[in-house]
């Protein structure tokens, strides 16, 4: 058996430093920084502009602050008042953002109204 120094490349989030992973949660090691590229790529990691390296999630955070969340719809919390704080004032209503994960909460009293129908 023998020791050998060998070079190989990962790629790292040039954004948050988070390191690519495979599928199973192992970092992979490439001959080839094209072929950690193309495995990024195909992650949905990106490169921006500057010709940076972001990962998905960065890539999603950057479209959000410069284009706007894409929110679901409000639905009823579950909790069932297990949050201490629910269990204090109620539970509300959340909404997440489907591109960055950013989760909202409000309660029906904050949400604005809109005028009613004209009548017939």
């Amino acid at each position: 058996m023998s020791i050998e120094l060998r070079c190989c490349y990962v790629l790292d989030c040039d954004t948050c430093r988070r390191e690519l992973e495979s599928d199973d949660g192992y970092i992979p090691h490439y001959d080839r920084s094209d072929t950690a590229l193309d495995d990024a790529l195909a992650q949905g990691w990106q490169i921006d502009t500057d010709g940076r390296i972001v990962c998905d999630r960065c890539a999603a955070t950057a479209a959000c602050a410069t284009g706007g969340h894409d929110f679901t719809p409000w639905w009823p919390c579950a909790c069932q008042a297990r949050i201490p704080e629910h269990a204090a004032h109620s539970c509300g209503l959340l909404r997440t953002c489907r591109r960055c994960d950013l989760t909202e909460a409000t309660t029906l009293a904050a949400l604005p109204t809109t005028d009613e129908p004209p009548g017939r």
